[in-house]
C-alpha cells in the first residue's frame, strides 16, 4: 500500500528496499525484521525466524520479550555491508556471522532498539537467521530481567536455534565437532569461551555448537539432574530477581561440567542417529 487506498508495485518496492538505506521492514509473529532481500522472500524467512524464536524459548519456558524488548534481527546485505555494520555498531562478536549491536540503536517508526546483525549467505543464510532470532529473543528477556547472560549461554540459545533444527541437522553438526575434537574439558572451555577475529572459523563453529549442546544435552539428553538445573535457571528468570538467576546459571553450568561424560554420550547418539 502507498496510500489513497492505492497499491505500488512489488517489483518497484523490492528495487527501493533493496538499497541498504532503505530497507523493508517487516514485522513477524514474535519478532521485527530489517532487510533489503525481496518482500516474498523476507515472508518465508519471517516463518523461520519465529520458528527459531519458539525452539529457542523452551530453554525459558513460557517467557517471552516485553514489546520494549521484542527480538529485533538486522539482514545484512551482503559480506561487505555486514563488515560495515561490525565496525559501526559491532565488537569482537561480529568475528562470527551473527552479533548483537552494542547498545541502542534508533529506527525510524520504532524508536530505541538494540538489534541482531546476521550476514547473508545463499547457503548459510538461513542458518544464521535462526541464530540471530534466538539470541535476539534471549537477550531481549535478559534486558527485561537487567542482567548480563553469559557469553557461552548467549550464544548457546543462539547455536541451539541454529545447529539443532532437527535430528537431520543435529547429527550433521555433530559429525563435524567430532571430528574437531569432540567435547573437550569443559571446566576450561567454558572460562576461555569467546568469539574473536583471533580465532580460526573453525573453533568458532565449534564454540556455537558446544554451547548449543549444553542445552539440547539439558532438555532432551534424559539425564533428570541436567534437565533440573536448567528447570532451577527458568524459575530464576521467572522470579525476575537477577541475582537468582546469575546464581540459578552458574549452578547450570557447575552441573554441566560434572556432566562431561554423559555430554559426550549425548553427542555419540545425536551423531547415530
Amino acid at each position: 500500500p502507498i496510500g489513497d487506498g492505492k497499491w505500488g508495485d512489488e517489483a518497484a518496492a523490492d528495487k527501493f528496499h533493496g538499497d541498504a538505506r532503505t530497507p523493508w521492514l517487516f514485522r513477524t509473529h514474535t519478532a521485527t525484521i530489517v532487510g533489503n532481500r525481496p518482500l516474498a522472500e523476507l515472508k518465508n524467512l519471517a516463518i523461520d525466524l519465529d520458528s527459531a524464536i519458539g525452539d529457542a524459548s523452551r530453554i525459558f519456558t513460557g517467557l517471552m520479550p516485553t514489546p520494549a524488548h521484542r527480538p529485533f534481527v538486522l539482514i545484512a546485505r551482503d559480506t561487505d555491508h555486514y563488515r560495515e555494520l561490525g565496525t559501526a555498531i559491532g565488537a569482537e562478536g561480529s568475528a562470527y556471522a551473527v552479533f548483537p549491536a552494542l547498545g541502542d540503536i534508533e529506527v525510524r517508526g520504532l524508536g530505541s532498539v538494540r538489534p541482531v546483525v546476521t550476514n547473508w549467505d545463499k547457503d548459510w543464510g538461513p542458518y544464521w537467521l535462526r541464530h540471530a532470532g534466538g539470541m535476539a529473543w534471549v537477550l531481549g528477556v535478559a534486558a527485561d530481567l537487567g542482567v548480563e547472560l553469559p557469553l557461552w549461554f548467549q550464544r548457546g540459545v543462539g547455536g541451539y536455534a541454529e545447529r539443532f533444527k532437527g535430528p537431520g541437522d543435529a547429527q550433521h553438526f555433530g559429525k563435524q565437532h567430532l571430528e574437531k575434537g569432540g567435547v573437550t574439558s569443559l571446566s576450561s572451555w567454558f572460562k576461555s569461551f569467546a568469539i574473536n577475529g583471533d580465532m580460526e572459523s573453525r573453533m568458532h563453529d565449534y564454540n556455537m555448537f558446544q554451547a548449543g549442546l549444553m542445552f539440547s544435552f539439558a532438555m532432551e539428553g534424559g539425564d533428570e539432574e541436567a534437565t533440573k538445573s536448567l528447570g532451577a535457571v527458568t524459575e530464576a528468570a521467572r522470579s525476575g530477581d537477577p541475582k537468582k538467576l546469575e546464581k540459578a546459571i552458574e549452578l547450570f553450568q557447575a552441573k554441566l561440567t560434572d556432566k562431561q561424560d554423559a555430554i559426550r554420550d549425548h553427542l555419540r547418539k545425536l551423531v547415530n542417529g
